[in-house]
């Protein structure tokens, strides 16, 4: 219809003024058009490769603390397993007083005499052996005052048995009697390294301290590629997968206030290259920044680790930016003649494009509803209808995740499943309680008021509940009158307190119903999960603990812990 239109047009000498002026307009119109949706288009493209690498970034910050907490939370335990064994206790009994300094040859005759005593040289060798067992890099003992009385690495001339350590921060840190990590380069081997040290305590004194050292060369692994970097609590860059970034630091680091004997003392070092970190400031993209000189934009996300101090940095290189820039012009030609082709096309499709608005219009409506529909069927399908909390389909599927991520969490090694299983209360992902909660004498109340007083009493006790579990807690009713909760990291006596709680508010609440006022109680039976555990199993022991409670009185709180601890016939 529009070739016709200008056809016949062309035809007529008093219209082909009009014709071309308006052919002008419109491809004046068109340029115009085409210049604004190139940018827009690239500013599209910019946006969703930031968004991505923002999401991306985001996932690598956290996986990389995790990694490195996992790591350090091991690490940190090492020494302080090490510092309860009764033979390194025993080896800093009846230690000669050594004469404090690292110069001379004070070091070598301290070795000298420390290699003539047994103890010392037994120490030494399970200190080699551990070390080799658990893939670290040293194992010491230091006396009170500092001497390193045995090492893992007693045979080698790069020993530290003998040297004075006692101005090293984890060596006053656990001399004060708090386990410490602290980053530094080794006084006799010059090796970089993460050191982890623990108090010796022997009848309640400080006998000494056990310290491990765990190589930065050792600890690459952590980060495995790309441009990410962790500083130490300094800023200090002392891991990166990239060579460019070590023992560099941000502008404003805090090693940059240290003076040049601390510098020394710490990192043999006292110039450190700044890496530049500035915001980008093309296409209105404020969340990339420019690092260093890396060719792209990049997106950087920054974590601190529990344990360590040390601070994560992923860095994600948005690349698509360089292309997008050179794709503009593709762009511009593409839009260009679209809209040409849109102009020259408009009447021939002004009805189609009314029809399918209208269409479009019902498309969405339906979509809504659909989406709402569907939105109800899935809180349907996870909560009770009357009290709002999950019901007990959906509260077993939670039960059931649980049970497999703390199965799930179990140590890599022999040993270090010994280490865990002694630590274990350290970690919040392998340990949960389960409560099962039961109304007391709730049937009297359906058959005196009715099943709307019941429904009433149930409301009630929901919303009392719900103010006192904590923000983590899951709360299911599975039965009638019958509850649970799980309670993620916590034991059975963390669990039994947040139980007390509910149950002393439940007892106070007055629930009006007509002109009647409703009192109600509970009992509730706890139990935490044990290595093995399904969820019929876990239940039935909450089971046997509410069954304790409701048959000794009611309106109390019963662990199955306590109730294994009682006499056979009591239970």
């Amino acid at each position: 219809m529009p070739v016709n239109l200008i056809r016949d047009g062309l035809k007529q000498p008093g219209y082909r003024a009009l014709l071309l002026l308006c052919l002008i307009i419109g491809a004046l119109f068109s340029v115009i058009l085409a210049d604004w949706t190139a940018d827009r288009l690239i500013e599209q493209r910019a946006a969703s490769a930031v968004s991505d690498a923002n999401i991306l970034t985001e996932r690598l910050a956290d996986g990389i603390t995790s990694e490195i907490d996992q790591n350090l939370r091991y690490l940190r335990g090492v020494p302080v397993m090490l510092s309860r064994l009764a033979s390194v206790k025993a080896a800093l009994r009846d230690l000669p007083t050594y004469t404090s300094g690292n110069h001379g040859g004070l070091p070598l005759q301290r070795r000298a005499q420390l290699g003539e005593n047994a103890r010392l040289q037994e120490l030494d060798g399970m200190l080699d052996g551990a070390a080799q067992d658990l893939s670290l890099s040293l194992l010491l003992v230091l006396d009170p005052h500092g001497i390193c009385i045995a090492s893992s690495n007693f045979l080698s001339p790069l020993s530290v048995a003998g040297l004075d350590l006692s101005d090293r921060r984890y060596f006053i840190g656990s001399r004060n009697g708090l386990p410490t990590e602290d980053f530094a380069i080794g006084r006799a081997t010059d090796q970089s390294g993460m050191f982890f040290s623990a108090p010796v305590v022997d009848q309640q004194h400080v006998t000494g301290v056990v310290a491990v050292k765990v190589n930065i060369d050792e600890m690459a692994h952590w980060i495995s590629e790309g441009n990410s970097f962790v500083t130490d609590r300094n800023g200090v860059i002392i891991l990166a997968h990239d060579p460019q970034f070590l023992y560099r630091a941000l502008r404003g680091a805090a090693v940059f206030s240290l003076t040049a004997e601390q510098q020394t003392e710490t990192y043999k070092r006292t110039h450190f290259d700044v890496l530049e970190r500035a915001p980008y400031t093309q296409h209105g993209l404020s969340t990339l920044e420019t690092l260093g000189n890396l060719p792209n934009p990049v997106v950087i996300r920054a974590r601190t680790t529990l344990q360590g101090g040390l601070t994560v940095y992923a860095v994600t290189p948005v690349t698509e930016i360089a292309r997008i820039r050179v794709e503009r012009l593709g762009y511009f030609w593409w839009a260009f003649f679209t809209y040409v082709g849109l102009g020259l096309a408009l009447l021939s499709v002004a009805a189609y494009y009314a029809r399918e608005r209208r269409h479009l219009r019902e498309t969405m409506a339906l979509n809504t509803s659909l989406q709402t529909v569907n939105q109800d069927l899935e809180h349907e399908v996870r909560h009770d209808p009357l009290t709002g909390v999950f019901n007990r389909g959906y509260f077993v599927k939670l039960l059931g995740d649980a049970i497999a991520g703390a199965a799930n969490a179990t140590p890599a090694s022999a040993f270090a499943s010994a280490f865990a299983s002694a630590f274990a209360s350290a970690s919040p992902s392998r340990r949960f309680c389960v409560a099962v909660i039961d109304l007391d004498f709730f049937k009297p109340i359906n058959d005196t008021y009715g099943h709307a007083a019941g429904d009433r009493a149930l409301l009630a006790f929901v919303e009392v509940c719900q103010t006192k579990l904590r923000e983590s807690d899951y709360f299911g009713r599975i039965g009638g009158e019958e509850f649970a909760v799980l309670l993620p990291d916590a034991d059975e006596d963390i669990a039994a307190s947040v139980l007390d709680r509910m149950r002393a508010q439940v007892e106070q609440t007055q629930c009006a119903f007509h002109q009647h006022t409703l009192h109600f109680t509970f009992s509730a039976g706890v139990t935490a999960y044990e290595p093995g555990d399904q969820v019929d199993g876990i239940l039935q022991r909450a089971d046997r603990a509410l069954y304790y409670a409701k048959a000794h009185g009611r309106n109390r709180v019963v662990t199955h812990a306590w109730m294994l601890k009682l006499p056979a016939l009591s239970v």
